[in-house]
């Protein structure tokens, strides 16, 4: 009997995993490329390189279309901010459960590990910075006088 045979390369969990508890949070607190680099990670430790481009592609393209209707219908300009927090958390439970919770249940099953809580805290706080300046840069290019404005007011110019 072959070592070949005996042990088996799944076996040995390599990387580490977001929950889904770490990209429920994520869609709170960090927006949605937050979410994203969590699932293209999970995607990296899964060893399924074709979906990790595709979870940067949805999550810009969910992003970029809930920033242009907002803008274009004024009903949705008007719902509070609290709907699309819960509408991104609630897709990318939704996305985690349909791709990645069988892997990720498999890969701890297997001794895999989980990323740490202050690794998560960093990725949702460079998500939170990149959203609320991709927010700021949609506003320019929509109305760049607007934005001088609201910058005018709130350093009291």
């Amino acid at each position: 009997m072959d070592n070949e045979e005996i042990l088996d390369e799944s076996f040995f969990a390599d990387g580490k995993v977001f929950t889904k508890g770490h990209i429920i949070w994520a869609a709170v607190l960090g927006g949605p490329l937050a979410i994203a680099y969590m699932f293209s990670s999970n995607f990296k430790v899964f060893k399924q390189q074709n979906m990790m481009l595709r979870a940067w592609l949805v999550a810009f393209s969910i992003y970029l279309g809930v920033i242009y209707l907002s803008s274009v219908f004024p009903l949705l300009e008007n719902l509070p901010s609290i709907f699309y927090t819960l509408a991104f958390a609630f897709i990318s439970n939704r996305f985690f459960m349909i791709y990645q919770a069988f892997f990720a249940d498999d890969h701890i099953s297997k001794g895999g590990s989980t990323q740490s809580g202050f690794t998560v805290f960093l990725f949702i706080l460079f998500g939170f910075i990149a959203t609320i300046g991709l927010v700021f840069g949609f506003m320019y290019l929509m109305d760049p006088e607007g934005l001088n404005l609201i910058w005018e007011e709130v350093n009291g110019v």
